[in-house]
């Protein structure tokens, strides 16, 4: 959990849980944006009465009375596509108190502003359907979408508190660090240079969409800072250029000039998922696969593989 204080503008304050892959890109396009980390925690997620002492605790060390506005990102949560009915109904409850607490103490309490910005999952809403449009109903078949249907759900029957956004991005990739989860192109360049085989859910022909970290961050960090809401207040983020695994299989090794192992582990995750472009927003700017993957496999290297 980091807060997040702007140079400019003391009475407004960012409050992000969860720095992972989205968060940690959330949070360096604001530091890049004037915005500066004031105060930041490690969080136990296993443990719900210990969260809520966290998050009492580092939003009692401002002034709250002073703030006017107060923008929560939600990016926190360990579930994904392979977790169980169990783990996403835990990781709910998490979010649903977590959220109700935040809700009580800063529109209730002190008479904040409250924007929620909530990160869910195109491919968890939308697996196995294909060129997804804004029309497009969100279909889940496991435990995982039905949390983020679940998510989206919360915010939008207590809208009458606050203002919310929701952002469905999809499948998301960015360079390899330490303590970041990896992602398909990640894992597949990181075993290639460390000599190792790739174990895969899917299969050569699953067809996705594959969206930078930073395309995201981005986005997300223009909204946060925008000063009015647009409609609709739900965006999917999609570079609507899809590839299978055998695609970026070859075009890693087209840029190592090294031999990329998969091993397929089982099929439980082949559907393809691919999206519109209608359904993106008209200013929503993305980096090229092919290239990004270059840059990811070049600045691993030098790095050391990590």
């Amino acid at each position: 959990m980091v807060i997040l204080e702007s140079n400019k503008n003391k009475q407004k304050l960012i409050f992000l849980m969860g720095q992972g892959l989205v968060g940690s890109a959330i949070v360096k396009e604001l530091e890049q944006l004037t915005f500066n980390k004031k105060n930041e925690s490690t969080s136990n997620w296993q443990d719900l009465d210990e969260l809520l002492l966290q998050v009492s605790s580092l939003l009692e060390t401002f002034h709250l009375k002073g703030i006017k506005k107060m923008e929560v990102v939600w990016s926190a949560g360990k579930a994904g596509f392979q977790s169980s009915e169990e783990e996403t109904n835990y990781e709910y409850k998490i979010f649903k108190a977590l959220m109700d607490y935040i809700i009580n103490l800063l529109t209730v309490q002190y008479d904040v502003t409250l924007e929620i910005h909530l990160i869910s999952s195109a491919g968890g809403l939308f697996e196995g359907m294909r060129d997804v449009g804004l029309e497009s109903v969100p279909n889940p078949r496991r435990p995982y979408g039905m949390l983020k249907l679940k998510q989206e759900h919360y915010l939008s029957e207590k809208e009458e508190a606050f203002s919310f956004l929701i952002y469905r991005p999809t499948s998301l990739y960015d360079f390899i660090e330490k303590g970041k989860r990896f992602g398909l192109i990640s894992t597949l360049i990181f075993n290639l240079i460390n000599h190792k085989t790739s174990f895969i859910y899917g299969s050569y022909s699953t067809l996705r969409d594959y969206l930078w970290a930073g395309d995201l961050g981005r986005f997300i960090a223009e909204k946060i800072l925008a000063d009015t809401l647009d409609t609709p207040n739900i965006y999917f983020l999609a570079s609507t250029q899809p590839a299978t695994i055998f695609e970026i299989q070859k075009r890693i090794e087209k840029i190592s000039k090294k031999r990329c192992f998969i091993s397929f582990i089982e099929k439980s995750n082949e559907e393809h998922i691919t999206f519109s472009q209608s359904c993106v927003p008209e200013n929503f700017r993305t980096h090229a696969l092919p290239y990004m993957i270059q840059r990811i496999y070049r600045a691993t290297i030098n790095n050391g593989n990590i």
